[in-house]
């Protein structure tokens, strides 16, 4: 899924178990180590990302709480 499709949705459906939505910002270098790190998890599952701009992609991860997304934000941006 892409951003734009993102933004035309009125409710980004979440798959069932993973409630919250995290924005991670990352280097496009990273993406292929994020993916395989953060992929599809017990607690984290990858459900769309935005092509490069300024030198950094958006990924949008589907977590299983709140604290999943805060160590993702921290260990990643």
């Amino acid at each position: 899924m892409r951003y734009r499709d993102m933004e035309e949705a009125e409710e980004v459906r979440l798959p069932r178990g993973y409630p919250v939505l995290a924005e991670i910002r990352i280097d496009p270098v990273d993406w292929f180590r994020f993916e395989q790190m953060v992929g599809d998890t017990p607690v984290t599952y990858v459900i769309g990302h935005e092509s490069p701009c300024d030198a950094r992609m958006t990924v949008y991860v589907a977590c299983a709480s709140d604290e999943v997304r805060d160590r993702l934000r921290d260990g990643w941006e």
